[in-house]
């Protein structure tokens, strides 16, 4: 096996290394943005862990401001009982017709920290991106897993693939499989390509050639593949 072609396929499985080091990443941004949260708003955490409850408090004062936005919004004084403890504290929202006795509910921290928000679809949606994280990294880290072993298959010489005569090249219009019950052949089939190695002389577009492929599961190819045409190019490429 040529050099380039040994070192692509000890390097073959980076690509799934480098989504696992990004889904590090991801993890560590949204770290990051769930503290600047809590330093902005304390108590965001305490409510996304569940650990708040819902009060009833009274509005004791308010301050409105000439127009709302992110930064601007009206601040209300309110307070409540909690675990026998008189409480009071401040919470800020926008468009709310409140006056100064009316009865609102709460959800607060057992640090007396309140929100006029329910922490349910706070928590549906991080529990949906938890469980979207854990996924992705689980996908990645298989794919990962199967691609360094179906490379080290290939390197040790151990490798037993399936045969396919073929004629033309794999993902143009003119590439056929040369069998009564062909895989699955679309371009897409054909993207993920570990290393190239074209050949110097211009053939046909019919160009006969043969794949090796580790299985065909439903019909459609999977794992590692080697394409080679009677002109001297060889392809190498995975399929998820």
């Amino acid at each position: 096996m040529p050099s380039k072609e040994f070192e692509a396929l000890t390097r073959a499985h980076r690509p799934w290394s480098r989504m696992l080091w990004a889904m590090v990443a991801v993890v560590g941004l949204i770290a990051i943005g769930i503290g600047l949260v809590e330093v902005r708003e304390p108590g965001t955490v305490d409510h996304l862990l569940g650990q708040s409850s819902e009060q009833t408090a009274a509005v004791t004062g308010f301050e409105e401001v000439p127009w709302c936005g992110r930064n601007h919004r009206d601040r209300y004084t309110i307070a409540w009982e909690q675990d026998g403890l008189a409480r009071t504290g401040q919470i800020r929202v926008c468009g709310e017709p409140w006056t100064i006795g009316d009865q609102v509910r709460i959800w607060a921290t057992s640090a007396g920290e309140p929100s006029t928000s329910s922490p349910l679809a706070m928590r549906v949606a991080s529990g949906s991106l938890v469980i979207g994280l854990v996924l992705a990294t689980t996908m990645f880290w298989r794919s990962r897993r199967r691609v360094r072993r179906a490379a080290a298959a290939v390197l040790d010489s151990t490798w037993q693939p399936r045969t396919f005569s073929t004629t033309g090249r794999p993902g143009e219009p003119n590439f056929r499989f040369l069998s009564p019950d062909p895989p699955r052949n679309r371009s897409r089939d054909w993207q993920r390509i570990i290393f190239r190695a074209d050949s110097d002389v211009r053939t046909d577009a019919n160009v006969p050639g043969t794949l090796f492929i580790d299985e065909v599961r439903g019909g459609r190819l999977r794992g590692l593949s080697l394409h080679t045409t009677d002109d001297g190019a060889r392809v190498w490429r995975w399929h998820g």
